[in-house]
């Protein structure tokens, strides 16, 4: 007779009535009174559990119990049985070799059977955890690098939707960490729900490797991992730097010179092109312009030199920067007017450079154009710390209502055009912390230096009172 595993293999009637029958003819029961079940004869052994199938589920659960509970108890009274014989046997001086142990060892062995189906079915069998990340959000494409590294490129503002599928008995546990660089960070439990990782509105500063860690405790965790590619292309800068020589020879002149410079964050990193009235600008084309990329630019900014103005350089110039496309984002592009009055913006401060107000009052200062073609934009600032609630500006002017001690510090003013440097123009305001009045300093009588200073300074209000402050 042959018995089933306990995998699925055949239906559990199957294998208790086997493990019954084994335990029979083990004991000295007669093998033949139940059904011998076997995988060369499932065929002609579905009579053994026809009984079964008309029970209901109810029933079948009670019988199986009754079964169970019936072979542990057969089999543990068949142990002590076959003990008791072995150890009279031995007292009575039998020597038959294994008799005793071979039907112990069937007991036992019909007993494990069992207590294994029995448990086997309420726990099911431990199994050591197993990951795998699937995206689900707005990926631009996935797939693998060179180094069978996966990578997720996403548009920079989409949804990141990542989820971490384990099994494994016990469920896992699932923890996601990012790696930036040689620095790990923990991410917010906010971030982590169950094993789905969302971040929505991504960021560029976001991306990175993302590592999924599953564990239950049965053998090692299952990490895996992926690394997130945030793309994304900023709006173009475009400045304007001017150099006039002196150019000696038969015929004395002075050679004006113009560099265009063109900045963009980007990534991946975008291709320039220059355009002059709508018309692209090369090298090849015309001599008179050199492109160029900055030393330690990393691809994000391009000059489009122009070597002694001709007339029709004076014209509007457009930096176009493309990502070709990639997560669908569009072209961006920065023009500027060159003309023959185009120049760096300059300006002044109605004000000087220190002013000393007393607390409450209003302090009123403006920034003056003095040039700048185009004309320059002007704007307020104030150091240390951010401007204060009450100070107001429209276009130059600057008012500060009632200016308290902590609004002190410098007020800049800077202008900028696109040509050049912006100007900038600073005023310190000074505002005093002492009350208003004469001060004086007048010596003391001789005193110990260690208790108290040689002058005292006194102030003579408006009032006539007079304090002392040392």
């Amino acid at each position: 007779m042959k018995i089933f595993e306990s995998t699925g293999e055949a239906p559990e009637d199957w294998r208790e009535a086997n493990v019954v029958a084994l335990f029979r003819k083990g004991s000295g029961g007669n093998p033949g009174s139940s059904c011998q079940c076997d995988r060369r004869r499932r065929a002609s052994s579905e009579r053994c559990a026809a009984p079964g199938l008309a029970e209901s589920g109810r029933q079948r659960e009670r019988r199986r119990r009754d079964r169970e509970t019936q072979v542990s108890a057969e089999a543990k009274r068949g142990l002590a049985g076959s003990r008791s014989r072995s150890r009279s046997r031995v007292s009575a001086g039998s020597r038959e070799p294994g008799a005793g142990s071979g039907m112990e060892r069937r007991a036992l062995r019909a007993l494990t059977l069992a207590l294994l189906l029995g448990t086997a079915r309420g726990q099911g069998v431990y199994a050591p955890a197993n990951a795998r990340i699937v995206h689900s959000g707005q990926a631009c494409v996935v797939k693998d690098d060179n180094l069978s590294e996966r990578v997720y490129t996403i548009r920079e503002g989409s949804t990141l939707l990542l989820v971490c599928l384990v099994t494994g008995h016990p469920r896992p546990q699932v923890r996601w960490t990012k790696t930036v660089g040689s620095a790990s960070e923990r991410l917010q439990e906010g971030s982590v729900l169950n094993e789905t990782l969302r971040i929505a509105a991504i960021q560029r500063g976001q991306g990175g490797r993302y590592y999924c860690k599953a564990e239950n405790g049965v053998g090692g965790p299952a990490i895996k991992s992926i690394r997130v590619d945030v793309q994304y292309l900023d709006e173009p800068v475009l400045t304007v730097h001017q150099s006039v020589s002196d150019v000696r020879g038969e015929n004395y002149y002075r050679e004006r010179t113009v560099f265009l410079r063109c900045t963009v964050q980007s990534n991946p990193p975008a291709h320039f092109t220059w355009k002059r009235d709508g018309q692209p600008v090369t090298q090849r084309q015309d001599q008179g312009v050199d492109i160029y990329e900055p030393l330690y630019t990393q691809g994000e900014t391009k000059v489009l030199k122009l070597k002694d103005l001709r007339p029709r350089d004076y014209a509007n110039f457009t930096c176009l920067v493309s990502v070709r496309n990639v997560c669908n984002i569009p072209d961006k592009s920065a023009s500027f007017l060159l003309k023959n009055t185009t120049a760096p913006p300059l300006v002044s401060v109605s004000v000087p450079e220190t002013v000393v107000v007393d607390p409450g009052t209003d302090v009123e200062m403006e920034c003056r154009v003095e040039g700048g073609d185009p004309p320059p934009q002007l704007r307020w600032s104030h150091s240390p710390g951010p401007m204060p609630p009450n100070a107001r500006v429209r276009g130059g002017r600057l008012w500060i209502q009632a200016v308290a001690t902590e609004q002190a510090g410098f007020y800049n003013c800077s202008a900028h055009n696109g040509v050049g440097t912006p100007a900038r123009r600073a005023v310190e305001l000074l505002v005093r912390t002492c009350p208003p009045g004469d001060y004086i300093i007048v010596p003391l009588p001789p005193s110990s230096p260690a208790t108290r200073p040689d002058f005292v300074l006194r102030v003579f209000t408006e009032k006539h009172n007079t304090t002392d402050s040392q």
